[in-house]
């Protein structure tokens, strides 16, 4: 097996998707303070999404390559020492990548080797605001607003994928009774009911390790039990004599909502993968990704089954 297949070999076998990792921070920070360690907050065991997963095996191919072409007489994963590391950060910063690009070179080989290498260690930059080459967010509406001041919204769109309008200033805007618990499901799961755009309805699965914080945010005295999903016409029914209490009262435009909606479907892209036992995609698939999972990812999201195209270009990468 190559380098680069034992390396991305070893990330895949850090797979935690569907895990929250701010709750592994927390409990690396305790530990830390136990043993007198220093804290890094990006120490934790693990990698939580898809994205993350995707950036570092680029990386690690990108190392082995170099490895390959400077040092080829190292062949496994274990020949490969810290000063090999700091040396491959360095030519990486003497060509002119952004610090951005190095501290994510230095992530994933931390990830992979734990040699808990820090920027003093391999003399990096700093990194700055105006290194940042391109980004899916709009960065000068970032600093316009305070997520904090929306953190429970935000939440809501990452564990369920919700649209904007949904969660302030849509025809139907999220009740405090949206939300069902379906006894016929084996797993029992939560799920949220909305009716979105076009006035099409959707019932949408939450993401594993969210049902907690969504239960909180709504009240469990606000959760209906069901035997069976609504459709639409009952669930229309349903929202239009519903007394309940709209579930935000504000949102702001400068929040790139749809970033979490495509942040949710990679997470519930790879909550079923490995649901599944399949940590490498594999079958019969679309641009690399199981067709039968995207399939799913879509009706969850609202889309059209077989909307392979808009889902992957627009969601999956």
């Amino acid at each position: 097996m190559s380098l680069s297949r034992q390396l991305q070999k070893k990330l895949y076998q850090m797979n935690k998707f569907g895990q929250r990792k701010h709750k592994a921070k927390k409990e690396e920070k305790e530990r830390c303070q136990k043993t007198g360690e220093k804290w890094l907050s990006s120490r934790v065991d693990g990698i939580y999404s898809y994205k993350t997963l995707q950036a570092y095996k680029q990386t690690v191919r990108e190392f082995s390559k170099w490895i390959k072409e400077n040092y080829g007489d190292v062949k496994k994963a274990d020949e490969v020492t810290r000063e090999l590391q700091i040396e491959y950060l360095k030519y990486r910063q003497n060509c002119d990548l952004s610090a951005w690009t190095i501290k994510k070179d230095l992530a994933a080989l931390n990830k992979v080797f734990n040699d808990k290498i820090t920027s003093s260690d391999a003399d990096l930059h700093k990194r700055s605001y105006k290194d940042i080459k391109r980004s899916r967010l709009d960065v000068e509406s970032d600093k316009r607003y305070n997520p904090e001041n929306y953190k429970d919204q935000i939440l809501l769109s990452k564990a369920c994928g919700t649209r904007r309008e949904s969660i302030f200033g849509g025809d139907y805007q999220l009740k405090k009774d949206d939300f069902t618990f379906y006894k016929h499901n084996s797993d029992g799961r939560l799920y949220i009911n909305v009716i979105e755009k076009n006035g099409k309805y959707r019932h949408g699965i939450v993401l594993k390790g969210y049902e907690e914080e969504i239960t909180n945010i709504i009240g469990k005295g606000n959760i209906e039990i069901r035997n069976k999903h609504y459709t639409k016409k009952e669930f229309e029914e349903k929202y239009k004599n519903s007394n309940a209490e709209y579930l935000f009262q504000k949102y702001t435009k400068l929040i790139d909502n749809h970033a979490f909606r495509r942040e949710y479907s990679q997470n519930l892209y790879n909550e079923i993968a490995k649901d599944r036992g399949e940590n490498l995609i594999k079958g019969n698939t679309y641009k690399g990704f199981d067709k039968s999972i995207l399939s799913q990812v879509s009706l969850n999201i609202g889309h059209q089954e077989g909307r392979f195209e808009t889902l992957s270009n627009n969601y999956m990468i």
